[in-house]
């Protein structure tokens, strides 16, 4: 007669005894172990759990003086591992790769006075690797790439103040570059970005109080970018995005129009062939209480054309993908 214990005591104690006298097979893969006893077809008990994915023992990547502070990892298409960290002892940005069977000896990026503080590693569909750091000495926000063969000479980003505390850099599907940070004399938090060719002006995202501390930056399939942060006035979370009411790339509905245009002129040939592409130039005025995201903008018309009779017909829009 099979017994059928109903408490978790009496089953412990039937496993007990199953075991002292029968084989016990056990399976382990990455999910599942399973133990089951043989008891010559008679009567069988199995106790199955689900386990977590099994840590490695830690391994010292560098050992050399006082290192491995703040470091940044990211994984390229290969799944190949690469980290930057701050080499404490010397004050230098550091970098080290694993290829798949070993890692590399580390490399120093930038040992000029006291920088790679709070490094943020990025890497776009390339697989170039691009870091945005904090150069301690002068106060200013670091930026260096890897094309696959070697690296860039540090630029500063920003050297307005005392700024490029914290930096999150994330990258969009158009391999255009997104840093958020502190700029830490006036408390606020910013932002830049950069196209393919050149950076933009750094933006003051949010200046209310001492905002914009360890900033962490994220952007969705949409491109549309997202920005959670510390307000060190009030100690509240604060968050920020690019997206729109509709969410996700907005294709009409709800738009906030942000900047208005005053004196509006532009260099269109009317007697040309249509034209893809001209300047415009105009006085903007913010309406928004929020700062105003440049990269996630767009101009747009209200008619179809560009003869513009009057300047108030045109708009600057937060949230929008499109234009007419």
């Amino acid at each position: 007669m099979r017994l059928k214990p109903t408490t978790s005591v009496a089953l412990f104690l039937m496993f007990l005894l199953v075991a002292q006298t029968t084989l016990l097979a056990v399976t382990n893969d990455v999910n599942t172990t399973m133990l089951t006893s043989e008891t010559n077809g008679e009567d069988s008990f199995s106790v199955s759990a689900r386990n977590a994915p099994s840590w490695s023992t830690p391994v010292s990547l560098d050992s050399t003086d006082d290192i491995g502070y703040q470091s940044s990892l990211a994984i390229d298409s290969n799944n190949n591992l690469h980290v930057t960290y701050l080499d404490w002892t010397n004050q230098n940005l550091e970098y080290t790769t694993y290829d798949g069977s070993s890692w590399s000896t580390p490399v120093s990026l930038d040992s000029t006075d006291n920088v790679g503080r709070e490094s943020s590693l990025a890497i776009d569909s390339s697989d170039n690797l691009h870091v945005t750091y904090y150069d301690n000495t002068n106060g200013n926000l670091e930026y260096m790439t890897y094309d696959g063969s070697s690296w860039s000479t540090p630029v500063s980003l920003d050297s307005t103040d005392n700024v490029g505390w914290q930096s999150s850099l994330a990258i969009d599907s158009n391999d255009n570059l997104h840093v958020t940070y502190l700029d830490y004399t006036n408390g606020n938090l910013e932002y830049m970005t950069y196209d393919g060719s050149s950076w933009s002006t750094p933006v003051s995202l949010d200046s209310t109080d001492n905002v914009g501390w360890q900033s962490s930056l994220a952007i969705d399939s949409n491109d549309n970018l997202h920005v959670t942060y510390l307000d060190k006035t009030n100690y509240n979370l604060e968050y920020m995005t690019t997206g729109n009411n509709t969410g996700g790339n907005n294709s009409g509905g709800n738009i906030t129009e942000c900047l208005t245009f005053t004196n509006l002129s532009f260099d269109y040939n009317y007697s040309a062939a249509p034209q893809d592409s001209f300047n415009l130039t105009a006085d903007l005025t913010n309406t928004c209480a929020e700062g105003v995201l440049y990269p996630n903008t767009v101009v747009v018309f209200e008619q179809e054309g560009i003869n513009v009779t009057n300047s108030n017909n045109w708009r600057y829009e937060k949230g929008g993908n499109s234009s007419s």
